[in-house]
């Protein structure tokens, strides 16, 4: 070979020459069509040849008549009231029919986005519907607001959960026969219309679809044009784009803080796009109160009327399934829903010339661990058909990431970006965007999906099995690729089980360390150290659901989306494997294993359930602290080593941060992970898990024997560094009673204590802040299938031993980072004589500081005010000052 040129020489099995080439040139493999656009189409699809089913459950209220027409189809039904009544064995396919949803559009969604998420968390929860399908059935879903959500939601959790959710749409004249046929189908998304199913296919957009010269119109420079959410970067660039390319020279702009600067007008010259000046007004408004959108378009004067909108507002709020809550539902829907809405509504009798919505691609094909932003943007999608159907202009822009820094997808970290790309989605360019920004304005698609797309990883994919199959018509695929796919599994099981033990353990550590090197965006499994943990090698909770469904697809093993929380490293999660491969390829009944030793929900777990359903959170702690007492336990004179510490992120010199995570059931490092990566300045984050979560771990005996075997284990990780130790609510606790051991020992301290919305036991039942706590984490974990009866267990074990625990006076300076809002309404019912003391309360001195969020999305969604406060106070903050409880 020379430089880019190569002679070949090939023959076929017998010697024979079949080609000679003196010289081939090779040039630069085209990654992706510059099509500025992609359309939805549906496809229809035969309904012969699938297996029917001899038996369908159908849960939940069926106003639809879903059982009905599936019955007259001649299968039989089963009714439920609800996913706990489908009978044993588990049908294949459970039915469930969404809607219809009555009322006022903002609460119909809200009501079904918050249904159909208990649903989906139930259904993943529960390990009895593992090996079946739940089909949820919308009606009329591409206008329906209530129904866009529903699917957004559930495309989003098939992605995360394959081949566990089916989305099918029905209209009035769905005919049984075909229905039975799209509940039965492989397809994860379907459409019912008379005879016909269809199934959704993107495909590149053609001209006419896509129209650059028509936009030029649709935009009117003598009118107004409103545009919200523009106070970001992405918001500037587009401005600066709508006069300079669409003649636009009066703009209301709208931001729910007033902006700085001149606010009369707007120079767009700059940048050499010419001398061009528009007139700007700045008002301080949210779009989703609707009165005072009312009051902002009421000030727009009749000499330039309102004629074209722009719609960018929108807000994240991210999470995978099993996180989601109808609270960050409602964050998200009502900055892109509500503001849409509000604007439709408000503007329906004028004559605009333009209503254009930034919507995203994920509503159209899914978004991982953003199954609420999903949601709230197939709202903006439906709204948009529903103004074409009504002779209104409209469109709905499903964007793609922009790499533009002051967008959304903008504040992606690096990783975060990797992992689109692995998807087959290349970010925009501002100026290609801005573009396809013009040409799509102008089309006839009312959704038009703007993503460019890398075909060679889409075609990888394919080869894999693994493309989603709305994407499956932008490449060319072998029709046998999908049809392996589910043999795949059960082929690689019969090779691993023909193993011997070593080499069987050896071969899926080389498989759990390709995949998990895919998943970290690594060229080779080589760059996956196998005894290194998963949280150290920069795994979060999306890269950890990608592993997940890797190693699913290759195995057919059904595994946690948290295995990298529940499997420390690499080699031990091949060492599980190795185990589940075994148990699969013995036909010899196993017996179940002690229950609170075992890392499965027993009878433990479905008592705790029933307790907490009923209200009885007291009754349950109770129940799990009972429990607590037949696990073998640690004693101070017999501690055991602490669990392996894990680092979360590396710094340089200044003190460590050791954390300990909450003593819940879905606790672990993995929840100080986005604080760890949140520091301006990096510093080196370890955490330290709790012992006993895990199956052949001992439980502390006492507070002290816990408090001691921590002691060691930061003694030991902390060595000469100087070090801050961290608990966040009841590990605060932990952390305090570390440092009053290391002081009393007298051999090393830390230089401060970290107390993240801790309070003491005692402030806690008084105030009923415990109840509530109590509450608030079974809504929390009743998504989540960490819930073994292990872990219950252990939960009760820790509550047991700081019962009736006060803090002991420490000279080491502490800090308690105080929530500004409720985690739950509950604590604010005047009912409650101490409805004005739910904020977090330590009675030893502290220096204490305010931080946004509430006692859980401290972590979450604020983590990153909440490493600068740290970080802040660390830094300015005197270390041997203390105050009497005083608050900044």
């Amino acid at each position: 070979m020379d430089g880019r040129s190569l002679t070949a020489e090939l023959w076929d099995e017998t010697g024979a020459p079949v080609l000679a080439a003196e010289a081939i040139t090779l040039g630069e493999p085209p990654r992706q069509r510059a099509a500025s656009a992609l359309r939805l189409a549906w496809r229809a699809v035969g309904t012969g040849g699938t297996t029917q089913p001899d038996r369908l459950a159908v849960a939940g209220a069926d106003e639809l008549k879903i059982g009905v027409h599936l019955e007259s189809a001649g299968v039989a039904v089963t009714s439920c009231s609800g996913l706990a009544e489908v009978p044993e064995p588990v049908p294949d396919v459970v039915v469930v029919p969404c809607g219809p949803w009555a009322g006022e559009v903002r609460s119909a969604v809200r009501e079904a986005t918050a249904w159909v998420l208990n649903l989906l968390r139930e259904w993943v929860a529960e390990p009895r519907f593992a090996g079946s399908r739940l089909a949820l059935v919308t009606r009329e879903a591409s206008t329906d607001p209530a129904c866009a959500a529903v699917g957004g939601l559930v495309r989003s959790a098939q992605l995360e959960h394959p081949g566990r959710f089916v989305l099918i749409d029905t209209d009035d004249a769905a005919a049984p026969s075909a229905l039975l046929h799209a509940c039965a189908s492989a397809e994860p998304q379907s459409r019912v219309r008379g005879e016909e199913v269809s199934v959704p296919r993107l495909l590149t957009a053609t001209a006419a679809a896509t129209d650059a010269g028509s936009a030029a119109t649709v935009f009117d420079p003598e009118g107004t044009v409103l545009v919200t959410g523009a106070t970001g970067g992405l918001g500037r660039r587009l401005i600066r784009h709508l006069v300079t390319e669409h003649g636009v020279r009066h703009l209301l702009l709208l931001s729910r803080t007033a902006t700085t600067g001149d606010p009369d007008s707007f120079d767009a010259s700059a940048d050499d796009t010419g001398p061009a000046e528009a007139e700007i007004t700045w008002v301080a408004c949210d779009v989703a109160d609707r009165a005072a959108l009312a009051r902002a378009l009421g000030g727009i004067p009749a000499s330039r009327p309102l004629r074209g909108v722009v719609h960018l507002a929108g807000v994240v709020d991210d999470g995978l399934l099993d996180s989601l809550t109808p609270e960050k539902f409602d964050a998200v829907l009502r900055a892109k829903a509500d503001g849409a809405l509000n604007l439709h509504e408000l503007t329906e009798g004028l004559d605009l010339t333009a209503f254009v919505m930034f919507s995203s691609a994920g509503a159209t094909v899914g978004s991982p661990g953003q199954g609420n932003y999903a949601a709230a943007n197939a709202v903006l999608d439906a709204l948009a058909r529903r103004r074409r159907d009504l002779g209104l202009p409209a469109t709905a822009l499903a964007w793609a990431p922009w790499k533009e820094p002051g967008g959304i997808t903008g504040r992606l970290a690096d990783k975060d970006r990797a992992r689109i790309t692995r998807g087959g989605a290349v970010p925009w360019e501002t100026g290609d965007a801005l573009s396809a920004f013009t040409a799509a304005c102008g089309g006839e698609d009312p959704v038009p999906v703007l993503m460019r797309v890398d075909r060679g990883v889409l075609a990888e994919q394919a080869r894999a099995g693994s493309l989603p199959p709305v994407l499956s018509a932008l490449v060319r695929t072998r029709r046998a690729a999908r049809a392996t796919e589910a043999s795949a599994g059960a082929s690689l099981l019969d090779d691993l089980a023909a193993m011997s033990g070593p080499d069987r353990e050896s071969a899926l550590l080389d498989l759990v360390r390709a995949h998990a090197a895919t998943a970290l965006g690594h060229t080779s499994g080589a760059a996956v150290e196998p005894h290194t943990a998963f949280l150290e090698q920069g795994f979060d909770s999306l890269s950890a659901m990608e592993l997940r469904n890797h190693l699913t697809t290759a195995t057919g093993l059904p595994l946690p989306a948290t295995l990298v929380f529940d499997f420390e490293n690499p080699a031990v999660l091949a060492a599980h494997l190795a185990e589940q491969v075994t148990a699969a390829s013995d036909p010899t009944p196993v017996l179940p294993s002690a229950t609170l030793d075992s890392d499965a929900a027993g009878p433990l777990a479905a008592l705790y359930w029933q307790a907490c359903e009923l209200g009885k959170i007291e009754e349950s702690v109770k129940l799990l602290e009972a429990a607590s007492r037949l696990r073998p336990a640690f004693t101070v004179d017999d501690l055991d080593e602490a669990p392996p510490t894990v680092r979360l992120a590396q710094g340089g010199e200044g003190p460590l941060l050791i954390c300990f995570p909450s003593f819940a059931p879905v606790a672990g490092p993995h929840e100080f992970a986005r604080f760890a990566a949140s520091f301006e300045h990096p510093r080196e984050v370890w955490a330290i898990p709790e012992p006993g979560f895990m199956k052949g771990q001992r439980l502390p005996d006492t507070i002290e024997a816990l408090a001691l075997m921590h002691a060691d284990a930061v003694r030991q990780r902390a060595g000469d560094r100087e070090f801050v130790l961290v608990g966040r609510s009841a590990s605060g606790w932990l952390a305090q009673e570390i440092a009053y051991q290391l002081e009393r020992r007298g051999d090393i301290a830390p230089v401060a204590v970290v107390l993240m919305d801790s309070s003491s036991p005692e402030h806690m039942a008084k105030t009923g802040v415990a109840n509530a706590m109590g509450g608030a984490m079974a809504d929390r974990e009743s998504g989540f299938d960490l819930l073994s009866d292990i872990r219950l267990a252990a939960m009760g074990g820790y509550s047991r031993i700081f019962d009736g625990w006060r803090p002991k006076p420490i000279d080491t300076p502490t800090v308690l980072l105080s929530a500004l809002d409720p985690f739950s309404p509950d604590l604010l019912d005047e009912e409650n004589p101490h409805h004005t003391d739910w904020r977090s309360f330590w009675e030893l001195p502290h220096h204490a500081v305010d931080v946004p969020g509430d006692h859980f999305s401290i972590l979450e969604k604020h983590a990153d005010t909440t490493a600068s406060a740290v970080e802040t106070w660390l830094r300015e903050s005197h270390r041997t000052a203390r105050t009497e409880g005083s608050r900044t």
